[in-house]
């Protein structure tokens, strides 16, 4: 169940762009059902299969939905004695096959979710490291203006001694400095709302 899953994803046989004879396909399955109901069905029954049976194997689980929406015990029942010996000496001959089969494709699922949880993993420390970068700046470029202005008074000293064309990038740092590393939002606007650049400042 799970590995038809992937077959009809990007570069699976039965996907659009890789299906070779899509068209053929195409009309073959004119008349599969148009929604997911009975998708949702199955998995519903594997769901339910699943916790009434911990310890069941999922080819074991998938076999008995597919038993199920096979009809295949009508269908045993149907055949004379010899067809029926001879079903059963082809399936005894190909479950080891299909244990194996099953086996590489669990390893195969298995690696490509490693894979995307280390990805997703190097992706949060990226993140993670770039937010370091953005913070270790934002100090650089405070200590480059004198540091924290923590009052009035500072503000008014610091900008007086600071060149008119630098005057709203050290105030932007200073914002910055405030809300992303000391947290303080609340102040923000009550010591830089009221700032204006005049001539002469």
């Amino acid at each position: 169940m799970f590995w038809f899953i992937g077959d009809c994803f990007p570069g699976g046989k039965f996907s659009v762009d890789s299906a070779e004879n899509f068209e053929n396909l195409k009309n073959i399955s004119r008349n599969v059902s148009t929604t997911k109901i009975i998708s949702e069905r199955d998995f519903a029954h594997l769901d339910r299969l699943t916790r009434e049976k911990p310890n069941a194997n999922t080819i074991a689980v998938e076999g008995m939905i597919l038993f199920t929406n096979n009809k295949t015990l009508q269908w045993l029942y149907s055949l004379n004695p010899d067809k029926k010996t001879e079903v059963f000496k082809i399936a005894r001959g190909n479950a080891p096959k299909m244990i194996k089969n099953y086996r590489k494709q669990k390893i195969v699922i298995e690696e490509n979710h490693i894979k995307i949880l280390n990805k997703r993993k190097e992706e949060n420390l990226r993140l993670q490291q770039n937010k370091m970068d953005e913070l270790n700046k934002i100090r650089a470029d405070i200590e480059k203006i004198g540091g924290e202005w923590k009052c009035q008074k500072e503000i008014d000293d610091n900008l007086n001694n600071i060149a008119k064309s630098k005057k709203i990038e050290a105030v932007k740092a200073q914002i910055k400095f405030q809300r992303l590393i000391l947290k303080e939002k609340k102040t923000l606007t009550k010591q830089y709302s009221n700032f204006q650049f005049k001539e002469g400042n």
